[in-house]
Formats: structure tokens, sequence, C-alpha cells
């Protein structure tokens, strides 16, 4: 692949996001694997039946999987930065090297931990509608401007990482250069998103498909789980990637000056 800042299509975008990842595959991947250990402890999110328990029994119920999910999404915060943090090097022309990538951690740690907490808050909320007919029914119609509005600010705030990443910015300076960047351009961001969540549950598909053909033939449970987990982390390099991407093609949409590496 020719690292090449420039605007890029659609489905420019699409096709380079699969190069720059085949490109970087191992170190990519081996970051994704490292990123999901904690993932095959996650804890069952409860068994009861939501209609016939309390909103603070409910709380309770699913609170060692809150606590996993805000553990594993902070961890998964700071691998999708250190992953941002490697390929946004190659587009500078520097040695493809995950020492400096790792030697930034402490400079991001915090700006980046802000970056999920905000995410985790506005996907709580997105989220918030989808579960409230199972404790207020009435309720429903009056959350849905909720959803709405935590959509607009996901994709407002979309690419937060990547500026901290690629600008060294702090929280605060990201966010409003990430509302910026999107500012004109949420429509196609979404359409952007929507393709990103189809190419995740495509890859979460594929696993748990194959993950239940080993089954059937016969193989080891805990073999074909781990194939199963395996194959579903293939894909999780696929966002830093594709953001990244998006974020160089903002830029110029603004019409910001944006060294090219040279030839």
């Amino acid at each position: 692949m020719k690292y090449e800042i420039k605007n890029r299509s659609f489905s420019e975008t699409l096709t380079d996001t699969f190069l720059l990842y085949k490109d970087n595959f191992r170190t990519l991947f081996f970051i994704a694997l490292v990123n999901s250990i904690p993932g095959v402890f996650m804890p069952d999110p409860g068994q009861g039946d939501p209609a016939k328990m309390t909103p603070i029994q409910v709380l309770n119920e699913m609170k060692p999987f809150i606590t996993w999910y805000f553990a594993f999404g902070f961890v998964s915060t700071i691998a999708i930065a250190l992953m941002t943090q490697y390929i946004a090097r190659r587009f500078q022309d520097r040695e493809a090297n995950i020492l400096p990538a790792l030697k930034r951690i402490p400079f991001f740690i915090i700006p980046v931990t802000g970056a999920y907490i905000m995410e985790a808050l506005l996907v709580g909320l997105m989220f918030f509608p989808i579960f409230i007919p199972y404790i207020v029914p009435a309720l429903f119609p009056a959350s849905l401007p909720i959803l709405l509005g935590a959509i607009y600010l996901l994709i407002a705030f979309s690419l937060i990482t990547q500026v901290i990443i690629v600008e060294r910015a702090g929280f605060i300076s990201a966010c409003k250069r990430s509302m910026f960047l999107t500012k004109g351009f949420k429509g196609l961001i979404l359409g952007y998103g929507i393709v990103f969540f189809l190419i995740i549950i495509f890859g979460a598909s594929i696993g748990q498909s194959i993950g239940e053909l080993l089954l059937k033939s016969g193989a080891n449970a805990a073999f074909a789980l781990l194939v199963q987990h395996l194959i579903q982390v293939l894909f999780y390099p696929v966002s830093s990637c594709f953001f990244l991407l998006i974020y160089f093609s903002m830029r110029i949409r603004k019409g910001e000056i944006v060294l090219r590496p040279p030839e």
C-alpha cells in the first residue's frame, strides 16, 4: 500500500482500510490478541427477567457485567490508541516500530481515558431506550430523543482518538477538533459507522458459525471456542485503520494543509 494522505472516496476508504491492515497485520493482530484476553473472562450479565424486577434489582444483577464492561472497554481503548499510533507513523514516513508507540502510552493515556469515559456514557445513553421498556414501558417514547442525541454526539466525537494521537491534543482540545472535523459530514460519517458496524457483526457471525461447525464435527469445545475467539479478534484492528483514514480525509475536506510523506 502507498502511504499517501489524500481525500479518499467511500470505496477507497474501505479498500485502503484492509490494505493498511494487511501491511501491518502482525503487529496489529498481536495488539488485538493481547487486548482480547480479558474478553475470555466476561461474566454472565444475569439470568433474571427484567420485567419482573425492580430497577435496583436489575442493576445489582448486572453489576459484575457492568464492571467488566468498563474495565475491558478501557483496555480496548488503549489498544485502539496504540494501534492508531503505530499506523499513523507509517503516514508520517517513520519506521514501522511498536516501541515508539509503546513509549507514547504515558502521554496519551489520560486524554484517551477521558475519551473512553465519554464514549461509554454515550453508548449507555444510546442503549437506554432499548432497556427502558422492560423497566418503565410508558417512558419509551420520551426516551427516543435521548437515543438520537447520543448517536449525534457519538458521530461528533468519533475522531477524538485520532486527534489525540496524531495532533497530540488534550481531551478538551480533541473534543473541539473532532466536532469541527465532523461538522457538515455527519451523514457521511454515520454511513461509515454503519458499514463498520456491519463489518464487526460479519466477523462475529463468521467466528460463531465456524465455532458451531467445529462443535458439530466433534471438535473439543475449548478448541472451538478458541478458534471462534481468534476469528473475532481478527476483525478488531479494522477500526483503527478505518477511522484513521477517515480522519485524514476529513482534514483535507476541511481545507487544512496536510503534509504528504516524501516520494
